[in-house]
């Protein structure tokens, strides 16, 4: 085999596993990225949720209390403080 193109080979080799290298090392990268923005989005969901329940919480007390004029419209009070 010709020492040249015994060299080419081995840089050809070297070159490739460095790109595989760096496909992998960026795809370890963007798959952290995903994770933490993951784990935010889920954090985003779950505030939301609980700020959902507390709103829909609220306007059922709201209805609850409620009294109506001498013409039919509906007033709404103040429900007392929950415990």
């Amino acid at each position: 085999m010709d020492i040249g193109l015994a060299i080419s080979a081995a840089a050809v080799a070297v070159s490739i596993l460095a790109m595989v290298g760096g496909m992998v090392y960026w795809a370890g990268k963007v798959s952290g990225r995903i994770d933490a923005m993951s784990c935010r989005i889920d954090a985003r969901i779950d505030a939301l949720a609980t700020e959902v329940a507390e709103t829909r919480r609220e306007l059922l007390a709201a209805i609850s209390y409620h009294e109506h004029d001498t013409d039919g419209r509906i007033r709404f009070r103040v429900p007392p403080p929950a415990v």
